[in-house]
């Protein structure tokens, strides 16, 4: 299976934008091109009405938006990871976009063999309240909820507890979905699960440079991290 991608979205979410840029940041350290293709998917597309909602991921179809052509090295999976709160969940479109997502997963993989993960993140207690599609996945819970505008602005002790919690998530999930699966010797069943382990500071060394200004992803990630170990 090719490497996949993942897609964290959130709109005028204020603790997505800094969680997005961690995001990408752990997966792509530097700028030597390694890691997963990233793009963020939070502010409306060009087409858009204001406050609408942004491109469409490859192989999406939209009633009003064309279908974006899927280039030679578009991956066979996509990881779609929604940053939810408040925000997104009193913004019907947004709620309505991600139902669809979740939808067409099935029709997905039998036409065009793509594989959609879709992984929510609960970062307030509405977040809860999505369409059922949503509800059926297992929710990401970072440690260290809620965090203030101001914890968020000085990337304080409690919000770098978020993102080394939501990277671990992340993380453990990516290597679920995306290493081969292994089985325990002598036995038909799958080995122990993958877990990560010593995750360093995330928000060091004006690392958050390589960022964008959005707060959504979509990544083509890479399964090669080096923090891994079987349990």
């Amino acid at each position: 299976m090719d490497p996949g991608s993942l897609h964290p979205v959130a709109p005028q979410c204020k603790i997505g934008k800094p969680l997005a840029r961690d995001i990408m940041t752990w997966l792509r350290p530097g700028n030597n091109g390694l890691g997963p293709e990233v793009f963020f998917r939070s502010s409306p597309a060009p087409e858009a009405e204001p406050h609408g909602l942004p491109p469409p991921l490859p192989f999406e179809t939209r009633r009003t938006t064309p279908t974006l052509p899927a280039s030679k090295a578009t991956s066979n999976m996509q990881l779609v990871l929604a940053l939810i709160d408040e925000n997104m969940v009193a913004d019907f479109a947004w709620r309505h976009w991600l139902d669809q997502l979740a939808l067409q997963k099935e029709q997905l993989a039998q036409e065009k063999d793509v594989e959609r993960n879709i992984w929510p993140v609960a970062l307030d207690a509405t977040a809860y309240n999505t369409p059922a599609s949503i509800k059926s996945f297992n929710y990401f819970r970072p440690a260290g909820l809620p965090v203030s505008n101001a914890a968020i602005e000085q990337k304080s002790h409690q919000y770098v507890l978020v993102v080394r919690s939501l990277l671990k998530q992340i993380t453990e999930a990516m290597c679920r979905v995306m290493l081969p699966k292994r089985t325990a010797v002598g036995s038909a069943a799958p080995a122990d699960p993958l877990k990560v382990v010593d995750l360093p500071e995330p928000c060091q060394g004006g690392r958050h440079a390589a960022g964008a200004a959005d707060t959504g992803l979509y990544l083509q990630p890479d399964p090669a991290r080096r923090l891994l170990r079987r349990e």
